[in-house]
C-alpha cells in the first residue's frame, strides 16, 4: 500500500509542486477574474443582468481551458522525462493533478465569479450612478431543485470535467482541442448507432425520438442518462491514470 499512496510522500509531492507551480497558478486566478472583471463592466452584465449567461460561458471556458490542459509536463519530451523520474507513485501524481485541476477549479470558479460579479456592479455604480444594477445571485440555480435535476446536471459536470482531465494525459499536443473534437465525434457516433441501427435498420418501435418520449418518463430519462454520465466519467478517468501509468513503463 504505502508503494501506492503514502500520506507523507505525497504532501512532499504537493509542496514541490506548488513551489514549481504556484506562480503560474497566481498568474492563472488574476488573468482569469481580471478578464471576467472587463468583460462584466464592458458588457453591462449588472445592468441587463445576464448574469446566469455569463456564468455558464466563463464556467464552460474556463473548464476547457484550464482543466482541459491538466498535465502540463506531458507537453514536451524534456518534462515528460521529468515528470517520470520523480520518486512517487503515478497515483499519487494523479490525485495531486486531479486536485490541483478539478477540486481547485470547482472550488475557486464560483468564488471568482461572485467576487467579479460584485466588484463590476460596484465599479459601473461608480461609473454610471443614476442607472439600475443587478446584483449577481444564485437564485438561477433554484431551477435545479428537482433531485433528479441536480443528479443529471452534476453528472454532467463530473463527465465534462473528467473527459478534458483524462484527454490532457492521453494527448501530447493540443489536447484540449482534440479531445473536444474526438468526444464530439464519440457522442455523434453513439447517437447515430441509437438511432439508425438499433431503432431504424432493426425497426424497433417507432424510433428513437418515440422510445425516449413514448415508453421513458421524463426522470426515467434523467436517471437514464446520469447513470450513463457517471459511468462514462469513470471510465475516462480509469483511462486517463492507466494513460499516465504507461508513460512510466
Amino acid at each position: 500500500m504505502n508503494q501506492i499512496f503514502s500520506p507523507l510522500r505525497f504532501f512532499k509531492y504537493a509542496a514541490y509542486q506548488y513551489r514549481m507551480r504556484s506562480k503560474m497558478i497566481f498568474l492563472t486566478i488574476t488573468g482569469a477574474f481580471i478578464a471576467m472583471l472587463f468583460v462584466f463592466v464592458g458588457i453591462k452584465s449588472g445592468e441587463n443582468n445576464s448574469w446566469e449567461q455569463m456564468f455558464w460561458l466563463f464556467g464552460e471556458v474556463g473548464l476547457l481551458l484550464y482543466v482541459g490542459n491538466s498535465f502540463p509536463d506531458f507537453r514536451k519530451k524534456e518534462t515528460t522525462v521529468n515528470f517520470v523520474m520523480i520518486p512517487v507513485s503515478v497515483f499519487e501524481k494523479f490525485v495531486f493533478e486531479f486536485i490541483i485541476r478539478i477540486v481547485l477549479y470547482t472550488v475557486m470558479f464560483p468564488v471568482m465569479f461572485t467576487l467579479a460579479a460584485h466588484l463590476s456592479v460596484f465599479i459601473s455604480e461608480t461609473i454610471y450612478p443614476n442607472r439600475v444594477y443587478h446584483p449577481f445571485n444564485f437564485d438561477f440555480l433554484s431551477s435545479f431543485s428537482k433531485r433528479e435535476v441536480t443528479c443529471f446536471v452534476i453528472a454532467l459536470y463530473f463527465f465534462m470535467i473528467s473527459v478534458f482531465f483524462s484527454g490532457a494525459a492521453v494527448f501530447r499536443r493540443y489536447p484540449m482541442i482534440k479531445t473536444l473534437v474526438i468526444t464530439g465525434l464519440f457522442l455523434l457516433s453513439i447517437f447515430g448507432y441509437f438511432n439508425f441501427i438499433l431503432f431504424d435498420k432493426m425497426q424497433l418501435t417507432y424510433g428513437m425520438e418515440y422510445f425516449f418520449e413514448e415508453r421513458m418518463t421524463e426522470d426515467m430519462l434523467l436517471k437514464f442518462i446520469t447513470v450513463i454520465l457517471v459511468l462514462s466519467a469513470i471510465t475516462a478517468l480509469f483511462y486517463g491514470y492507466f494513460k499516465v501509468k504507461e508513460k512510466e513503463v
